[in-house]
């Protein structure tokens, strides 16, 4: 008899056109029928483009032996999760003045915590994934690119830190190193261009400066070129990513990954529909990392975290929202956390987004959450 299948994984050949219609075409062609599937233990030599490659039964007892064939019927409540042989990411790290804050109850400021969350999930991306429910082992290919962006002082200074590169567990240490190194160069040429601005300020308001004097320091360092909408700076980290990824290679799955403390202007509603249009209709999953710790946030004025509008467009692009970055050690035999959040796709995450215990339970009765809100 066929085997009910609770969860099936599904592999995309590389090359193959990554698109939302060409797996839910495979979907509804196999929904309420019964799939040939033969164990293997790995993925090389993939004809087809889409191939299925695991198993998970209803019943807990059935074992898959390799080498075996089975028919496996495929249901409407059996969730389905696409996998690919070939990603893109790109990293959008949140330099906005509410990350200078103090961390009381780390003891830190929250901005520390950006490059932190950038390391883990790196780090965590290039491990060797275990396909859940079979003994294949697969690595895909990884090339990401890594922005930072502040939303008030609009700097002259470059802002990609890495572009279009191939990580691998071989290179993970060498491009981190290059990560901080260009990232500590940015935070110095901001820092230089405040303190023009801030000094440039304070002398118009003592009025030091006579008409002559004036129009050469404007003609230098305007406040009009360097003052960014606060507003606007929420929709930009999107658009920058979204550009990145026109830039690294095609035929891949392709994400946005956000790490922010999640203080953020609110964009208008018509600008938030344009860029998620232009995301699902990409397949571009757009995921959030927060960073700092829920409980400083009573502590501190006026700094609350939109919590829920991270969820909405999380969900709405079949993303995952994380509340923090976890350790992951190279002695899991599991796939890991980002794992999941970050390469694993299925259509149910568009109606109950990326479920992770941590995340619920670290932001229950946060300002901001669903919870807190009701």
């Amino acid at each position: 008899p066929p085997v009910s299948a609770a969860h099936v994984y599904v592999l995309m050949k590389k090359n193959t056109r990554v698109s939302r219609n060409i797996r839910a075409c495979w979907f509804f062609r196999h929904l309420r029928k019964s799939v040939t599937f033969i164990p293997a233990s790995s993925v090389e030599g993939l004809t087809e483009d889409l191939t299925l490659v695991s198993v998970i039964p209803h019943d807990s007892d059935v074992k898959l032996l390799l080498g075996q064939t089975y028919r496996i019927h495929i249901g409407p409540d059996t969730v389905v999760t696409f996998l690919s042989s070939q990603y893109r990411l790109s990293f959008t790290l949140d330099l906005s003045p509410s990350l200078m804050s103090v961390d009381i109850h780390n003891a830190h400021y929250v901005y520390e915590g950006v490059f932190k969350s950038l390391s883990k999930c790196l780090r965590a991306l290039v491990l060797p994934l275990r396909i859940p429910g079979s003994d294949i082992w697969y690595s895909p290919e990884l090339y990401i690119s890594v922005i930072c962006h502040t939303p008030v002082v609009c700097s002259s200074t470059n802002q990609v830190l890495v572009q279009g590169v191939k990580l691998s567990q071989a290179n993970i240490d060498y491009y981190l190193r290059h990560i901080e190194c260009e990232l500590i160069q940015y935070e110095a040429a901001l820092a230089h261009s405040f303190a023009s601005l801030l000094r440039l300020c304070k002398r118009k308001e003592n009025f030091f400066l006579d008409d002559g004097e004036e129009e050469n320091a404007t003609a230098e360092f305007s406040l009009q070129d360097h003052m960014g909408n606060p507003e606007a700076g929420f929709t930009n980290m999107l658009r920058y990513g979204i550009l990145a990824l026109q830039l690294l290679p095609e035929n891949s799955s392709s994400g946005i990954v956000v790490i922010t403390d999640g203080i953020v202007g609110l964009p208008s509603s018509s600008m938030i529909e344009l860029l998620l249009n232009r995301m699902r209709n990409n397949t571009i999953m757009c995921s959030f990392i927060k960073v700092g710790s829920p409980s400083g946030l009573y502590r501190k004025l006026a700094h609350v975290p939109h919590i829920e509008l991270m969820q909405a467009i999380s969900t709405a692009t079949f993303g995952a929202y994380l509340s923090s970055a976890p350790p992951v050690t190279e002695e899991e035999n599991e796939t890991n956390l980002y794992h999941r959040a970050m390469l694993f796709w299925s259509f149910q995450r568009g109606l109950e987004g990326f479920k992770y215990d941590l995340t619920h339970y670290s932001d229950e009765d946060m300002p901001g959450s669903i919870s807190w809100i009701k």
